[in-house]
């Protein structure tokens, strides 16, 4: 299984959000996501097939595109989990002693969040790959190795 984990936040940085896509059976996506770009022509300037952006759905085709990729999510057996944290009901102090950093408390809340929301949908998951970009929120944290 593929576990792919991200972050992001809403345009006011209000709501932090952790989310992962489980997927048991990657080559299946993979095919299926292949076949809809090249069926589009989905192609960047160097003849490479594109990442499926829904902020970049600007016309048409690319709703289309959109689209048929959901679809195929829903076909595959795969899953997708969120946690949505509202920032200002956060009490920092529960993540650490008081006159620590809230940089060193935040990185704790993302990482207890981080490991709940993998916990959780990984029971009776063994051999699974988590994929992760550059965390920003535990930046020097080793956090991805202790996922892992």
């Amino acid at each position: 299984m593929l576990i792919y984990f991200d972050e992001s936040y809403d345009n006011e940085h209000e709501y932090l959000l952790l989310s992962a896509l489980f997927n048991p059976h990657p080559k299946f996506l993979h095919r299926k996501f292949t076949e809809v770009k090249k069926q589009f022509k989905y192609l960047s300037k160097d003849g490479k097939l594109r990442e499926i952006k829904y902020n970049y759905v600007t016309n048409k085709t690319k709703l289309k595109i959109a689209k048929a990729a959901i679809d195929i999510f829903f076909e595959s057996t795969s899953w997708f989990r969120c946690i949505v944290i509202e920032q200002a009901l956060v009490d920092l102090n529960r993540f650490g002693k008081r006159k620590e950093r809230e940089k060193i408390k935040k990185a704790r809340l993302y990482k207890k969040f981080a490991e709940l929301l993998i916990s959780h949908n990984t029971e009776n998951v063994y051999n699974a790959v988590l994929l992760a970009d550059k965390l920003t929120r535990c930046n020097g944290d080793e956090f991805v190795e202790l996922m892992k």
